[in-house]
């Protein structure tokens, strides 16, 4: 049943992306154990979903959760093309089928986020935080609107779970960072990301926020020290450039600034 699944949310993406790509009849009996109507042995992958949903609601033969995971990559797809709307109304439908999925409530969140509807989001949030304490995702995601909110506090609490629970991530060190350099506790920042550096020592976004604060610190040998790494594992940045520029120029080094 969770090839079932598998091949069904292929499908389905395949299909809302708006392809529609016949597959065989022989494809669909595998795995949805039903047969195409027309005389051709074809059928639309649009046929085989509904076929699918009927099967289940008459016969009773499939998991609903199956049923509504297919939901639920439907809701995906809409979401990457924009279509919130329809993202949120078969996540809904997904829902409906499995009440305590995680990943739905996160899907709402995103979505309600992206949207500017934080109360929303966060109540999602606080729902799938009922359903599983210790999702990741979730303490990420409550951190994400804290921070944009301003509630830097209730961020890095969040952050630090996340960090509980996965303790060797250098996004989640970044983020931190991110919130004490934002808080100007420039000192914690450094910390937090010498932690990330260790952890990934070829992730550039560290380099460039050492720099960052580096150069706001004034120790802009230091800064040109980590531009300079960060050119090393990107060099056809022009924004590395240019921030490496700014540092010669404020250091009144105009010919450096120049090259």
């Amino acid at each position: 049943m969770k090839l079932l699944f598998l091949i069904f949310a292929a499908l389905i993406s395949a299909d809302i992306i708006g392809h529609c790509e016949a597959v065989d009849d022989t494809q669909i009996s595998a795995t949805a154990n039903v047969k195409s109507s027309s005389d051709s042995g074809k059928t639309t992958v649009g046929e085989a979903f509904n076929y699918y949903r009927i099967y289940y609601e008459n016969g009773q033969q499939f998991n609903p959760y199956y049923l509504s995971g297919a939901y639920f990559n439907l809701a995906q797809s809409y979401s990457t093309q924009g279509n919130y709307p329809k993202a949120l109304e078969y996540l809904q439908k997904a829902l409906g089928l499995n009440p305590n999925n995680v990943d739905v409530y996160v899907g709402l969140a995103q979505i309600h986020s992206t949207q500017g509807n934080y109360p929303k989001a966060l109540e999602c949030l606080q729902k799938a935080l009922g359903l599983n304490p210790n999702n990741v995702d979730v303490y990420v995601g409550l951190a994400q609107i804290h921070s944009t909110q301003g509630n830097y506090p209730k961020a890095l609490e969040c952050l630090q779970k996340a960090l509980g629970l996965n303790p060797n991530s250098a996004d989640y060190y970044s983020r931190v960072a991110e919130i004490y350099s934002t808080q100007g506790n420039y000192p914690k920042a450094l910390e937090c990301l010498q932690k990330a550096l260790v952890l990934n020592p070829n992730n550039v976004d560290v380099y460039v926020g050492l720099a960052q604060i580096h150069s706001t610190q004034g120790n802009y040998p230091k800064a040109l020290e980590c531009l300079q790494k960060a050119l090393g594992l990107n060099p056809n940045s022009a924004d590395y450039y240019s921030r490496v520029a700014e540092i010669y120029s404020t250091q009144g080094n105009y010919p450096k600034a120049l090259e």
